[in-house]
């Protein structure tokens, strides 16, 4: 279970989603911000190299680590609660990158909802949807450190009930975008196949006070991400819920 201020979450952004950009969203009453996504292995991090050469925004650090503790910090200012979206090709590296979030206070997002074929390409982001004995591996392996665990993914990939399955008793909520590829439109359809018993976050995309309504009603919180450029539309919708 997430407790949160608010039903409302900052989704993560790549490239743009540092601490300072999650305070400010923070500090408009926001339930929780997302830092990242954040590349957390050397293979992740040539793939997103590779993303910012076909100009995409992307965070890449040699020191990770210490950019994750640092903009912990700052979006903690703001008294949402603080999520930090990761990915990786090993277990490895999801695990000691978790163990640096556990230790801000924060809650692991795992990525398996980046589409982009560079980090397919290493087992890392969607990739992880086709392969649900290892996310069940890392999954579980997060859930030992004793750390707070979102699962993001994309709707109408694989059964999502099959996901539910692998992230049941191990992660804390499911992040669930249903967007439709290609529309300006969600399905509210891939909420239902999800049983009921676990956190659910849904859509990604709401852009207004009327939509959050929506996915509110079959969803525990709702998130958003590109209309986070728009203050007064952030406003808007966390006065409207």
């Amino acid at each position: 279970m997430m407790n949160m201020r608010h039903p409302s979450v900052l989704a993560a952004y790549a490239g743009r989603n540092d601490g300072t950009f999650c305070k400010n969203i923070g500090d408009l009453g926001v339930g929780m911000v997302t830092i990242g996504g954040i590349s957390v292995d050397e293979a992740t991090k040539k793939q997103s190299e590779k993303l910012i050469a076909r100009k995409r925004a992307e965070f890449v650090f040699k020191d990770h680590e210490a950019f994750i503790q640092e903009q912990v910090a700052i979006a903690k200012e703001s008294g949402a609660k603080v999520a930090v979206n990761i990915r990786s090709s090993t277990v490895e590296g999801y695990l000691s990158s978790a163990s640096v979030i556990a230790n801000c206070g924060a809650v692991v997002e795992i990525d398996a909802h980046c589409r982009q074929k560079e980090i397919m390409d290493v087992g890392a982001g969607q990739a992880l949807l086709f392969d649900l004995p290892r996310l069940h591996e890392i999954l579980v392996s997060i859930k030992d450190i004793g750390v707070s665990t979102i699962l993001k993914f994309r709707g109408n990939v694989v059964p999502e009930v099959g996901i539910y399955d692998v992230s049941e008793g191990c992660c804390d909520a499911l992040h669930v975008d249903a967007m439709l590829e290609g529309a300006d439109e969600f399905d509210i359809s891939v909420f239902n196949t999800i049983p009921d018993g676990i956190f659910l976050i849904g859509n990604n995309s709401i852009r207004d006070a009327h939509s959050a309504g929506i996915v509110l009603e079959y969803c525990d919180a709702f998130s958003f991400s590109r209309i986070a450029d728009d203050m007064d539309a952030v406003r808007s919708i966390v006065g409207g819920i």
